[in-house]
């Protein structure tokens, strides 16, 4: 019965630990394993709840990285708890999309393409907005293409404003330095 409250306790299943610990108890109080077993399950019981704990602050600080580089301790913890698992999930799908977008980013740049690198990692910023690679990455592109940049928000501004002939003169110029501009296009 120790041996498989032992299981049921790595296993997280409470439930199962404590009919077995209780089997184990009647069967023989004086076993010095019970003792042993029981510290170990609080140890185990601590460790969770210290990683949930972590999992719970990353989680509102909006941390992904830092998620994704702990995720199979937070795997493991979450296993019983419906709603982190949940979380954990999204987390870990939302820094798997960041950085296929880098690797896009960073294969355009190496390509002699940092016109279409900065227009993804611009769009990439509005919905990771908090990555410091990605925005260590769009300021170093943007450091690269100034011209397109200032023609850009030209455009973009005037497009606000409702001169819709302007805009379309700077999109157009925009298109002039990268004729493959989603923005252009968009305008």
């Amino acid at each position: 019965s120790i041996a498989q409250a032992k299981i049921s306790a790595q296993k997280g299943n409470t439930e199962e630990y404590k009919k077995q610990m209780r089997e184990a108890i009647e069967a023989w109080p004086l076993n010095p394993l019970i003792k042993e077993q029981n510290d170990l399950f609080s140890s185990i019981a601590d460790v969770q709840v210290t990683t949930l704990n972590e999992l719970d602050t990353l989680l509102a600080q909006g941390n992904r990285r830092e998620i994704m580089k702990n995720r199979g301790r937070f795997i493991a913890a979450v296993q019983n708890d419906t709603k982190r698992t949940n979380d954990l999930e999204e987390v870990l799908n939302q820094v798997l999309s960041l950085e296929q977008e880098i690797a896009k980013i960073k294969g355009l740049n190496e390509n002699k393409n940092p016109w279409g690198a900065w227009e993804i990692s611009r769009k990439a910023q509005d919905q990771f907005s908090n990555d410091n690679e990605l925005l260590r990455l769009s300021v170093e592109l943007g450091e690269e293409v100034p011209s397109f940049i200032r023609v850009l928000k030209n455009a973009e501004k005037l497009e606000r404003e409702k001169h819709d002939g302007l805009s379309l003169t700077w999109y157009l110029k925009a298109k002039s330095i990268y004729p493959k501009t989603s923005y252009a296009k968009d305008g």
